[in-house]
C-alpha cells in the first residue's frame, strides 16, 4: 500500500481583501448613521416647535387669568358687586389712610 502523504499548506491573509472589506462597512456605517441622526434631529426639531406652541398657548392663558384678576380687584368692581348683593357703601363711616402716615 502507498503510503499517504499529507501536506499542510499555510494560508496567507490577503491584507488588501481586510482592508477593502474594512472601508466598505466603514462607508456603510457611516451613511446609516447619518442617515438615522439626521431624522432623530428632525424629530427633536418637531418636538421643540410643539413645545415652544403650547408654552406660547399658556402664556396667553396665564396674560387673560392676570388680566381677570386685576379686574376683579378693582375698587370700582368691588364697589359694583357689592351692590348687586345688596349692600351699601357710608363713607361717613369709612377710614382713608394715606401711604406714608
Amino acid at each position: 500500500m502507498a503510503k499517504i502523504i499529507k501536506k499542510r499548506t499555510v494560508r496567507k491573509i490577503n491584507w488588501s481583501a481586510v482592508a477593502q472589506l474594512t472601508l466598505i462597512l466603514a462607508i456603510g456605517f457611516w451613511f446609516t448613521s447619518a442617515v438615522f441622526v439626521r431624522s432623530d434631529n428632525a424629530k427633536v426639531a418637531r418636538q421643540i416647535e410643539s413645545t415652544n406652541i403650547a408654552i406660547d398657548a399658556v402664556k396667553r392663558t396665564n396674560e387673560t387669568l392676570l388680566r381677570e384678576a386685576n379686574a376683579l380687584g378693582d375698587y370700582a368692581n368691588i364697589v359694583e358687586k357689592a351692590e348687586q348683593a345688596g349692600l351699601q357703601h357710608f363713607t361717613e363711616n369709612s377710614v382713608f389712610v394715606n401711604l406714608g402716615d
